[in-house]
């Protein structure tokens, strides 16, 4: 499973139009996540630390809320969710199985998962 989850990261590390995954904003120093896009390329979508080089936060209420195709959601380090909350990130995401990390900083998680 390890080797899998690492050959995954590494596949999505490679992408060169993260467009095609997310829709996104940037500014000089972070890349905020609005939707995820990317369910023809993998129902187990990787949320990278960086987009463009660029600090990655994401956008709880809209990225991945209510999308029946999300399976699993891998978080990688350092990885931010505006306002260190979770709240209905995952809510209504009828198919997920799993989600690998809780970043450090979140202070709340209501109805993350419902």
């Amino acid at each position: 499973m390890l080797t899998i989850i690492h050959s995954a990261i590494a596949a999505w590390k490679k992408a060169t139009n993260w467009a095609t995954i997310f829709t996104y904003t940037t500014n000089a120093t972070h890349a905020t996540v609005t939707n995820w896009v990317g369910e023809g390329i993998s129902t187990s979508p990787i949320i990278p630390d960086k987009i463009e080089h660029k600090k990655t936060i994401i956008t709880p209420a809209t990225t991945f809320n209510a999308k029946t195709a999300l399976t699993n959601c891998y978080i990688r380090d350092n990885v931010s969710f505006v306002d260190n909350s979770m709240v209905n990130a995952f809510k209504d995401c009828t198919n997920l199985i799993e989600v690998d990390k809780i970043p450090a900083n979140v202070t709340d998680m209501a109805s993350t998962f419902s």
